[in-house]
């Protein structure tokens, strides 16, 4: 996870070469970059992962923040 989609995309690109040296690769119908409050490439925010939702939901309250 990371605020900025560039460093997410070249993430991914380091994680394709690791997994090619060792005769592995991302499948591309079930690897996808996702934003977990906003839409993405026309697609819902957020992502399934492991039988969980996860979602960034805004709130009023800042008490998360320092």
């Amino acid at each position: 996870m990371h605020g900025d989609l560039e460093v997410v995309k070249s993430c991914r690109d380091v994680v394709q070469s690791f997994l090619a040296e060792r005769g592995l690769e991302l499948s591309d119908a079930k690897t996808r970059i996702a934003h977990t409050r906003l839409y993405h490439e026309d697609q819902k925010p957020g992502f399934d992962f492991l039988g969980f939702t996860v979602n960034h939901f805004d709130t009023k309250h800042m008490s998360a923040r320092t």
